[in-house]
């Protein structure tokens, strides 16, 4: 799992940090977008 690149996503009032995670899996790299408070959670 590696952390490839982040964002601020904007929603009315609201601004949603999210990052674009790298996955190691059986069938090669897989790239997903996450909220990062999400992601902090899961994987301190």
């Amino acid at each position: 799992v590696e952390v490839m690149d982040r964002e601020v996503k904007r929603l009315k009032q609201s601004r949603i940090p999210i990052i674009k995670v790298r996955w190691n899996s059986s069938r090669g790299p897989e790239f997903t977008w996450e909220r990062e408070d999400q992601f902090r959670k899961k994987y301190p």
